[in-house]
């Protein structure tokens, strides 16, 4: 991916991705493991 996009932008990108999922799944990846 870097190598088509600015490491600036894969960042912007990963960091957009992290949010959305911490938006619509406020539980997370860590979901099942606090229950």
């Amino acid at each position: 991916i870097s190598v088509f996009f600015s490491p600036t932008l894969a960042k912007i990108i990963a960091t957009l991705l992290v949010a959305m999922v911490l938006v619509f799944r406020p539980q997370g990846l860590f979901g099942t493991a606090s229950r």
